[in-house]
């Protein structure tokens, strides 16, 4: 590096301490530039910066703190990189953030719709909050989304105080004039809102009745959910304390399903509750010769030659009501595991109790299979890189028929699993119903994989012709050459969503195909987008 100092004097400034009025006073008394490079002594001052500032390891690989380091590496001084007072930090990243604004704000301009997710929470200090995001599908055809807001609500949770807040991040973003779809939950506030933002905003911006999406994956939580508190009678508790306080013998009555699910549970509760007990439990995995069989015939440790796969974590897991699936990923764990489990609690009267026999075992594994399509569907539906509101309709009729089938296959052997297959069935089916809006027609029909051949193998006769007007009504309020429509559905269907594609190809079709439909094109872009 070139200096105009001469050597004593840039020694001199070497040996200088860095002025402790910024961030680097927190860091060190007084923290000395040293004379020369120490790989060793570099990574030791990454781990003391990494511990004392709480940050995640994952820091070090942060490419917008790699390029904070590559800059200072070629500043002319040491004094450009002098670190700033902790009441500039704050104007720095409000400068920052107002660029980023500008940019987004003019991205914006060029894009027709858009699709928002709303959801509403109050903390943990009591203040309620609405998050709203927002998806599109750009020119290049990628899938989008960003927060654009995270808002502090007037009042508490009502439709009115939420629409208020949702205008006011339009109008920041200067998007209160252009068309939109809105995903929400099924609850009655967010149908409150959805009505005052059709009264203020207009129904050519926002059609309350054809633009407002019942969130897919709430659904399909809210299914599981009945499955478990009114099929099975076991549901998942607030907390590990409200377990432990229930020390009634139902809780470990063996006999219907509800209550052998209800005994796992309590015994993982248990086990993590005492570090005695749990450390026995993870020394049964030291036992020699011991080998489980993991999910998808994967192996833990063993004295197999063959590349095996610990898998994430042994640790046992507890379900819990706000985490979506969290019972099923419980029992997979627990069946993963069971001879260990069973190992652990053997010879302890306190924990002996709660051991599963192997009959206990089977209908856990029903259990699992009962609620595994549910933990499929949920993220594959949750999706943002991808398009995911073409998806809907068929999300519903796989559930309906998984369904459908234990129903039938359980009810002479599994009749408890049954009748609770079959309330999932009756909650899935009373939202299904609804779900005949021209929006899940055309995103259907703009899905090259099923066009509306779905329709036709699904034996779907009675919604096969409302569906087909449905998409020429939509495409007829749409400028362009009417045979656009016709020469897509003519063409050739590509393979339909169960055959192992990634849901990419979606998005691969339209961007690189069929140019000369510009118009049909457009409103794919627009129907794509919105979020399940």
């Amino acid at each position: 590096m070139t200096n105009a100092l001469g050597p004593l004097e840039y020694k001199s400034q070497l040996d200088t301490p860095f002025p402790s009025q910024g961030l680097d006073r927190f860091l060190a008394p007084t923290p000395l530039v040293p004379q020369r490079f120490d790989q060793q002594l570099f990574r030791d001052k990454l781990a003391l910066f990494i511990t004392t500032a709480s940050l995640p390891y994952t820091i070090a690989e942060n490419p917008h703190f790699q390029a904070v380091l590559n800059m200072a590496q070629i500043a002319p001084s040491l004094a450009h990189v002098k670190l700033p007072s902790d009441s500039t930090i704050p104007i720095n990243i409000l400068r920052v953030y107002r660029g980023y604004e500008d940019r987004i704000r003019k991205l914006f301009v060029d894009i027709p719709s858009f699709s928002y997710t709303v959801d509403a929470w109050t903390s943990e200090w009591r203040v309620p909050f609405l998050g709203i995001t927002a998806h599109w599908i750009d020119e290049s055809w990628k899938q989008n989304s960003i927060v654009l807001g995270l808002e502090l609500l007037e009042g508490s949770h009502t439709g009115v105080n939420m629409a208020a807040a949702f205008i006011r991040v339009l109008e920041h973003w200067n998007l209160q004039e252009k068309p939109f779809f809105l995903t929400v939950d099924n609850a009655s506030n967010m149908k409150t809102m959805a009505t005052e933002l059709e009264l203020e905003l207009g129904s050519d911006v926002f059609d309350s009745k054809e633009n407002r999406i019942p969130c897919i994956a709430h659904i399909i939580n809210l299914a599981a959910q009945d499955i478990l508190r009114d099929g099975l009678k076991a549901e998942a508790r607030d907390s590990e304390e409200d377990i432990l306080d229930d020390r009634g013998d139902n809780m470990i009555a063996s006999g219907s399903a509800g209550k052998i699910l209800q005994k796992l549970r309590k015994g993982i509760v248990t086990i993590r509750a005492s570090p005695q007990w749990l450390k026995k439990y993870c020394d049964s995995f030291k036992e020699k010769n011991h080998v489980d069989r993991m999910i998808d015939n994967e192996y833990t440790e063993g004295e197999s030659s063959q590349p095996v796969r610990i898998i994430e974590s042994r640790e046992l897991i507890l379900d819990t009501p706000t985490r979506w699936n969290s019972t099923y990923y419980m029992i997979a764990r627990a069946l993963v595991v069971k001879q260990v489990y069973n190992r652990a609690l053997c010879g302890i009267p306190e924990l002996q109790k709660f051991e599963l026999t192997d009959d206990e075992w089977q209908c856990l594994q029903k259990i699992s299979e009962l609620l595994f399509e549910f933990a499929r569907l949920t993220p594959l539906i949750s999706g943002e890189s991808y398009p995911t509101i073409n998806l809907v309709i068929t999300a519903y009729n796989r559930l309906l028929n998984v369904l459908e089938a234990h129903i039938e296959a359980w009810n002479d052997n599994w009749p408890e699993l049954s009748a609770a297959a079959k309330v999932g069935w009756v909650k899935l089916q009373g939202y299904y119903c609804k779900a005949t809006g021209h929006v899940y027609a055309v995103a259907t029909a703009m899905d090259p994989r099923l066009k509306y051949e779905w329709w036709e193998a699904e034996n779907w006769d009675e919604y096969y012709s409302e569906a087909i007007e449905l998409v020429n009504t939509t495409w007829d309020k749409r400028p362009g050459r009417a045979d656009q429509l016709a020469r897509y559905i003519n063409a050739y269907t590509l393979d339909d969503p169960t055959s192992g594609h990634s849901n990419m190809i979606v998005l691969d079709y339209w961007r690189g195909e069929v140019n000369d439909w510009p118009q049909l094109k457009a409103m794919a872009r627009t129907y794509l987008a919105i979020a399940a």
